[in-house]
């Protein structure tokens, strides 16, 4: 299945949604409901096939039951892109009737553990993201579920690449143009001929950084301009616009920067009468 969705497109994603708990780790069982044992589910051993891209265990426990599998997942993943299941059914008063608190907990803490890939490197902090089951109790707001989940994800993201099938980098965008506004930046720049969207990134507060997730402004972006609202005049803003192909490899950026207006310094005096 694998080799033959690659030979079509492979650019495509495969991904599979194992049992939340592999087997039983070396400190806390499974208590006998696991992939391995259960259902045989072989999902770790894909990942060290390469025959997966992706991995979403559906890991829709709490404390040891979710946090040491976690782990393990993360320690087996041989490269590939996991991302931690996360079912917020639970908070339902029908379910388990779990806090919130849980939830963002589960949400910080796949954000913060180490993910390696080698003896001597790892894939960034944390894992590649997370998956929410079920929409509906987003929608429906659940215990404020919506509210929490945009605080704490107040900028976009990527998906990240799949450098096993292709790691070049597409070439960056061209004839980029710059238009001010009094409340907004346009920015057009030259059609690439070749399949790719863009990424725009904004910084206030000092240089961009093309690899800080929170300059982030615009992801994947169709055709050959954008519009986004202007921020402070008083401090210099900073952009940088990439390509990024199907493969999500993305491009060198073209860097330019929103002047600041400078008010010139007047020093006055008062007289007392």
């Amino acid at each position: 299945g694998y080799n033959t969705v690659k030979n079509e497109k492979p650019w495509v994603t495969v991904s599979a949604a194992p049992l939340g708990k592999y087997r039983d780790t070396r400190r806390y069982s499974s208590r006998g409901w696991n992939a391995w044992g259960t259902v045989y589910q072989e999902a770790q051993e894909w990942t060290r096939q390469g025959i997966v891209d992706a991995l979403f265990p559906m890991l829709y426990y709490k404390d040891e039951h979710f946090f040491p599998f976690v782990d393990d997942w993360s320690a087996h993943a041989n490269g590939r892109h996991f991302a931690a299941g996360l079912g917020i059914y639970q908070l339902d008063p029908h379910e388990q009737n779990w806090p919130l608190t849980v939830i963002r907990q589960q949400i910080c803490y796949t954000r913060c553990f180490d993910a390696p890939i080698s003896d001597d490197a790892s894939y960034g902090t944390g894992a590649c993201g997370y998956a929410l089951f079920r929409a509906g109790f987003i929608t429906d707001n659940v215990k404020g579920v919506k509210d929490e989940l945009r605080r704490l994800n107040i900028t976009p993201a990527l998906i990240p690449a799949l450098t096993w099938q292709s790691s070049r980098n597409p070439a960056s965008p061209s004839a980029v143009s710059v238009t001010y506004y009094t409340d907004a930046v346009q920015i057009s720049w030259a059609d690439a001929k070749q399949d790719v969207r863009y990424n725009l990134y904004r910084s206030v507060n000092g240089p961009i950084e093309v690899d800080n997730p929170a300059h982030l402004c615009r992801t994947y972006i169709e055709g050959t301009s954008v519009s986004v609202p202007r921020t402070s005049r008083c401090t210099d803003t900073h952009y940088a616009l990439t390509s990024i192909d199907r493969y999500g490899n993305e491009s060198r950026p073209i860097l330019w920067t929103d002047k600041a207006i400078r008010v010139p310094h007047i020093t006055t005096s008062i007289e007392e009468f």
